[in-house]
């Protein structure tokens, strides 16, 4: 179950000097707090989303409507926004999900890198997975390697899934039949998809 919803941390209470309470007409009574909003994911903050200023008079306990203040108690709300800066956990959230969103990108990357160092540098035992004429999956297999061509193996089981490559990439499914493959006829099946990915043991 995802659990999200809002919080807020307290940044900094003030008591502002000539400031008359609306509703008690006491004079210095009246508290400001300021308080930075944050939304919230399994508990852990994603991002800020502004600040708010409550106000409450000590003498009379009455929470004031900001709505309904004096201009000057106003700007003394606006004034202790201003000078309150927002607490950078509160940014935790974001920072994860960047960091989250690099290391898939980077792993992304490095998987390419190594498809195509694989591809060009073939070797013993490297498992090719590629798509058939039909659209389903399966796998070859690199016995020896020569300059230009490699000796394979072939896979005699298909997979409607590419994930379910793994089930159906062990010893006794390959045929005992070896064939050869130019390098130049493996170029081309990457750059036609058909070939999509080199696992390397």
């Amino acid at each position: 179950m995802l659990i999200y919803g809002t919080g807020s941390k307290h940044l900094k209470t003030e008591q502002p000097k000539g400031i008359v309470c609306p509703i008690c007409k006491s004079e210095d009574s009246v508290i400001m707090s300021a308080y930075s909003r944050h939304a919230h994911i399994f508990w852990i903050p994603l991002f800020p989303f502004g600040k708010t200023v409550a106000m409450q008079c000590q003498n009379c306990q009455e929470v004031l409507d900001k709505k309904n203040v004096p201009e000057q108690l106003k700007t003394k709300s606006q004034e202790l926004k201003k000078e309150t800066t927002t607490p950078a956990w509160q940014f935790i959230g974001l920072l994860l999900i960047a960091l989250l969103i690099g290391g898939i990108a980077y792993s992304d990357y490095q998987s390419e890198q190594n498809f195509k160092s694989y591809l060009k540098t073939p070797q013993k035992n490297d498992v090719y997975k590629y798509t058939t004429e039909v659209g389903m999956y399966s796998t070859f297999k690199v016995i020896e390697v020569s300059k230009d061509s490699i000796l394979v193996v072939q896979n005699e089981y298909e997979t409607n899934k590419a994930s379910g490559i793994s089930d159906i990439d062990i010893d006794p499914n390959y045929a005992e039949s070896l064939y050869m493959m130019s390098k130049k006829d493996i170029q081309q099946m990457y750059e036609t998809n058909k070939i999509y990915d080199i696992d390397r043991y």
